[in-house]
């Protein structure tokens, strides 16, 4: 009858397609709130997708986008 409570809040978040402005203003919000969040669940993308070809993988011309989309997907998950 001695059973132990554990609670967990979850924040969940989708489709930030490079939406930092977004990130940040979720950051100052749940900066106000007294609530911590143990878990964070992305249901969606981060940024958006580099170019690719039928196969899916990346065309060699669409490097520079690649390396864009890598420095935003790191941006935007250090915001989270």
């Amino acid at each position: 009858q001695n059973a132990s409570r554990i609670e967990y809040n979850v924040l969940i978040v989708g489709d930030v397609h490079d939406d930092l402005a977004a990130i940040d203003e979720l950051r100052a919000r749940l900066g106000r709130q007294s609530r911590k969040y143990h878990l964070l669940l992305c249901t969606g993308d981060l940024t958006t997708m580099p170019h690719g070809n039928v196969e899916g993988s990346a065309k060699p011309e669409a490097t520079p986008h690649t390396n864009a989309f890598v420095r935003k997907a790191s941006e935007a998950a250090r915001a989270l």
